[in-house]
């Protein structure tokens, strides 16, 4: 027998509150979220915050603000209750950060809450517990301090869901690294077990605005990012874009901001990719931390219960204008990579001619020979092929197109090879070689070289000091942002050490060994994509002819059909 259906009731309000926090309290870093949002929309320009235990067991947001009225006190923790809308027209023209007046009930519900506030009008301050809403004076200067403790302390099925400490203090200094970015004005200081991990002066200069950005991403985000600041139809987008050379595995440093709110929007993700998808290889991710501007009547924000997503009333001219914007801040990028010819209009492109006539072997060893007899013994080298040209399976040389192109000839037809794939191929193959002897041989530097890396950067190389080792790198800690590199890998010691080591630590803890070499491995092929003349092609060539057949995904064979088709009917 079927039981009988329950009957409808209302949740209390202890219960509501702890659903509606499963929606805006997800973790640590979700609290600190909404209260570092509170205190940026109470005006304040300095804000203090102190965390335990990743934020389990404690988060403290100290800031100088406008502070609480006493009378309001006890509704801060109601929920629906706010002070930053009150018609439904608010909700078209919103600029303050907070507007849902679920948090601070939703926090309650869910840990031991405490807010000390006070104006500074008044001659004391005042305080409340929880959400049982008795406020009792309390001593404290103009602002408010919020403490959250033992976060999910009577739930404890959401409480076995968060994760190790060490990850939740990550989850949480990066939410509070973006939002330090979102307000120049606004000093910041973070401390973590009685240790402070960052603080950020106010910024209003051009030249402290920079200094913010560096000292919240590292400054050698800086040094390898490009100026945005474009404006059209009533928007504007200025910061800061990340060459193709400071490519990441992972999305982490990217940061987007719509009138000061940090948002993740799909339309925004697309067109910043579509703006690099010239430039980065597949799987890399660029780094940016980019202000759009723009009338707030023109943006809805109230989409999601986190405010990450918003919607945009012209979305069409959003994504064309931030195209534009980022597009334009990387010409200089995209000119090295894609040649522009500039053609008056109307006027049909000349073709060169080019005049091929064939070159005998025995010819070439003979006028070798001779200036050997003039110059004397050892002054010219062997040539590098002694093999003849049928038995090669790449063929002779004839010419380097557009600096990374190598176009060479061979009885069955002429070879195309893509430079710098064959190069990132070449040290994929040896990395995995040496790796497969149990370690990569390390290359000493004559003169070391430094890096500048965001802070935690040191304490994920302590974590990983065995594995750096063999991959064949050193890497000693000079400063709190500051690495001197002494030894790189010896397979690939013709690459720069300041970006094969910047590429390392961007995947030092997240990727397999196999995705590390072929990173590795792509930053040395990224280092020879440009400017190859015919000495280095002819130096390529000869050490990709031995494994030609096992690395053929980087040239290919122009035959008959694969001309024919270039030139069919509508192609040309």
């Amino acid at each position: 027998m079927d039981a009988a259906p329950r009957r409808i009731r209302l949740l209390s309000s202890q219960l509501a509150n702890q659903i509606a926090a499963g929606e805006v309290v997800e973790r640590p870093a979700s609290v600190l979220k909404e209260l570092l949002e509170n205190s940026i929309d109470a005006g304040a320009d300095r804000i203090e915050v102190e965390v335990e235990k990743g934020g389990i067991g404690l988060i403290r947001v100290r800031d100088n603000g406008a502070g609480i009225h006493h009378e309001d006190l006890a509704l801060a923790v109601s929920p629906h209750a706010t002070s930053k809308v009150f018609h439904q027209n608010d909700l078209t023209r919103l600029v303050s950060l907070g507007f849902r007046g679920e948090a601070l009930a939703s926090i309650a519900s869910v840990s031991r809450l405490s807010i000390t506030t006070r104006r500074e009008a008044d001659e004391q301050g005042w305080r409340v517990e929880g959400s049982a809403g008795e406020v009792t004076p309390a001593a404290h200067p103009p602002g408010t301090t919020v403490e959250v403790r033992d976060l999910f302390f009577n739930t404890p099925g959401r409480r076995k869901f968060l994760r190790s400490e060490s990850t939740e203090w990550g989850h949480l200094e990066q939410v509070f690294r973006r939002l330090a970015l979102s307000r120049f004005e606004v000093g910041f200081s973070l401390m973590h077990n009685r240790r402070r991990i960052l603080q950020v002066r106010s910024a209003a200069a051009s030249d402290a605005l920079e200094r913010r950005i560096g000292e919240v991403t590292g400054r050698a985000f800086l040094k390898t990012s490009a100026v945005v600041d474009f404006s059209a139809a009533g928007l504007r987008l200025w910061g800061r874009v990340a060459g193709p050379e400071a490519a990441r595995s992972q999305a982490d440093l990217q940061y987007f901001y719509v009138n000061h709110r940090l948002v993740r929007d799909r339309l925004i993700g697309h067109a910043l990719r579509q703006a690099h998808r010239d430039i980065l290889p597949e799987g890399r991710h660029p780094g940016y931390v980019l202000f759009l501007e723009l009338d707030p009547t023109q943006v809805d924000v109230n989409v999601h219960p986190t405010k990450h997503e918003v919607r945009f009333r012209e979305a069409r001219l959003i994504h064309d204008f931030l195209y534009r914007a980022v597009r334009d801040a990387l010409e200089p990028d995209l000119s090295t990579l894609i040649p522009r010819v500039e053609q008056p209009a109307g006027q049909p492109r000349p073709y060169p001619k080019t005049e091929l006539r064939p070159v005998s072997e025995t010819a070439v060893r003979e006028s070798v020979a001779g200036y050997a007899r003039l110059a004397g013994p050892g002054a010219v080298s062997r040539p590098t092929h002694t093999t003849p040209i049928s038995k090669r399976t790449l063929g002779r040389l004839v010419d380097v197109l557009m600096e990374n192109y190598l176009l060479t000839e061979h009885v069955d037809g002429p070879r195309l090879i893509d430079g710098g794939a064959a190069r990132e191929a070449l040290a994929y193959h040896r990395l995995q070689a040496a790796w497969s002897e149990g370690a990569i041989r390390p290359q000493p530097l004559l003169v070391p070289e430094s890096l500048e890396v965001e802070r935690g950067a040191i304490a994920r190389l302590e974590r990983n000091s065995e594995r750096l080792s063999r991959l064949g790198f050193e890497l000693s800690p000079i400063g709190e942002t500051t690495l001197m590199i002494r030894q790189q890998p010896a397979p690939l010691r013709r690459v720069q050490p300041v970006p094969l080591a910047r590429a390392l630590l961007a995947d030092l803890e997240t990727a397999g060994e196999a995705a590390l070499l072929r990173n590795l491995a792509r930053c040395a092929g990224t280092a020879h994509r440009r400017r190859m003349d015919r000495a280095a092609a002819e130096e390529l060539l000869a050490e990709l002819e031995p494994l030609a057949e096992k690395l053929s995904g980087c040239w290919t064979r122009l035959t008959p059909a694969v001309l024919a088709r270039l030139f069919e009917a509508g192609q040309v």
